[in-house]
């Protein structure tokens, strides 16, 4: 399950880089020494639907409260998970998105103290966990989070214990993506045929004609499985199809995939392909020649609606004929 998660991911995401600025407040006993700091970052995302892999970087020098030379270091590079939860889109019929991220790191912190001429470096596992706000638009993505984050220290006193040093910080990011766009699938253009003479027209024979209604099917959340409802409307199609063909009519017909906004573009044009994949795969096991049925996704571009409360009608297949 998780290999084809991971396989998912890579096919229908797209790398996204960005800095962090923010504000890093000690904790857990070291507010009683240290004072707030301003924190410095970057970061790698990779971005596929509402889910996100992190590599992170971050860096906080925090001074005395009183007047000392005492300075804590702190670098953090950290590897983790976020997964984001839209709540509407920045205007109507948008691509861009809004809504909060729960972020779980895990890293390791190079942390270093200075007292004068003094200096003392180490290492220490952490852990990381954020909430925040974000907003897409276009290619940009904005964020505001809280952060806290657990270093774990063997204690200085020599014994066996461990010393947990607590950071909370407050950051605001901005990151671009760097993938582009899939190229959008083009349409044939018809091929002009020459008008005949009158001395070469050839005597045209009617072809029987055969009326079809192939209905729309539809789609469960992020699903391209068909559903026993949509099975049953699949049957009527494939039906309708064989009953053509015993006629000496075979109908070419185009199944287009079809997504609700929810989720980047690339992501939606590739669950399009997956859905209309998925309703060919079941009208060809169900006797209809494969050679009949073609595919092409237009993700999000034909909206039924723009109403979210009836996003499940732009989750669809639609079938033409040619």
């Amino acid at each position: 399950m998780f290999p084809l998660l991971l396989v998912s991911l890579l096919v229908t995401g797209g790398f996204e880089a960005g800095g962090r600025i923010g504000v890093v407040f000690p904790s857990s006993g070291l507010e009683n020494t240290l004072d707030a700091a301003a924190l410095f970052g970057a970061n790698l995302a990779y971005s596929a639907g509402q889910n996100r892999l992190l590599i992170d970087y971050s860096y906080a020098g925090l001074q005395a409260k009183q007047a000392s030379p005492y300075r804590f270091n702190v670098h953090d590079i950290s590897v983790g998970y976020g997964r984001e939860f839209i709540l509407g889109r920045v205007s109507s019929g948008s691509v861009s998105n809004w809504g909060f991220e729960a972020t779980a790191s895990a890293g390791l912190g190079l942390l270093s103290r200075a007292v004068g001429s003094a200096r003392e470096a180490g290492k220490a596992p952490s852990g990381i966990v954020g909430l925040g706000f974000f907003q897409r638009q276009g290619r940009y993505r904005l964020s505001l989070d809280l952060v806290n984050t657990l270093f774990l220290e063997k204690d200085r006193n020599g014994s066996t214990g461990i010393e947990v040093g607590q950071l909370l910080s407050l950051r605001a990011g901005v990151a671009v993506a760097m993938g582009r766009h899939p190229k959008k699938v083009a349409k044939e253009e018809p091929i002009p045929q020459p008008t005949p003479t009158p001395e070469t027209t050839p005597e045209i024979t009617e072809q029987p004609r055969v009326e079809l209604d192939l209905a729309t099917i539809h789609f469960d959340f992020d699903k391209w499985g068909i559903r026993p409802g949509d099975a049953k409307t699949l049957e009527g199609t494939a039906w309708q199809l064989l009953d053509a063909a015993k006629q000496n009519v075979k109908p070419t017909v185009t199944i287009e995939g079809h997504c609700d906004p929810i989720g980047t573009s690339e992501y939606n044009m590739a669950l399009g392909q997956r859905r209309a994949e998925s309703a060919k795969a079941y009208l060809v096991k169900f006797g209809v020649a494969a050679d009949q049925l073609s595919t092409t996704s237009y993700g999000e571009e034909k909206l039924v609606t723009t109403d979210e409360t009836k996003y499940e009608m732009n989750r669809r297949c639609e079938f033409k004929t040619q």
